[in-house]
Formats: structure tokens, sequence, C-alpha cells
């Protein structure tokens, strides 16, 4: 049953969960609350206590820098191997360097 209350870790919610309204949430929502979940557990920076300018501390295994746009760049044996079957399109998007 939907209430109208707010439930949730702020940090994690889209803007539209807090501030609305209601017509506007959607699947976004749950993609920010994935993209805010994967870059703490990527970097170990969570959102609500973070550095932006940093990567923070990556896991063990996992590889983490700033590109030269300032994107994350993450190489791991759990990140994306490539495009399924679609390898003209892997070797396009991701080089010799992962």
């Amino acid at each position: 049953m939907i209430t109208g209350d707010i439930v949730g870790t702020p940090a994690y919610m889209a803007p539209e969960l807090v501030l609305g309204p209601m017509e506007r949430i959607g699947p976004a929502a749950d993609i920010y609350l994935l993209g805010a979940m994967l870059y703490e557990i990527i970097t170990g920076n969570p959102p609500d206590n973070n550095d932006p300018a940093s990567v923070g501390i990556p896991l063990s295994g996992i590889e983490v820098r700033i590109g030269e746009n300032d994107e994350l760049l993450t190489r791991s044996e759990c990140v994306m191997l490539g495009y399924w079957n679609k390898h003209a399109a892997t070797a396009e998007m991701i080089d010799q360097d992962g």
C-alpha cells in the first residue's frame, strides 16, 4: 500500500523520491539507486559522505581511476567483459588495457 510516507536511505534516493511529485517516480529512480550502490561498492566512497574528486578506497581486486573527462574508470574481473557475441563492438569500446 502506498501511503505517501518517505521510506529509504536518503543518500541513495533519487531526487524525485524525496521531492515528488509521485507521478514522476518510475524506473529511473531504481536506476539512480543502483548507480549510487554500485558507486559505493566500487569506490568505497558512500554517496552521503564522499569527495567527488576522489575515487575512495577501491575493494580488493578492483582498479579505479578518474579518466581524462572526469569519468570513473574501473577494471576488474567483476566488471563487464564485453558485449555478448559482439566482438567488434567490444574491441571498439574496450582497449587492451581494459
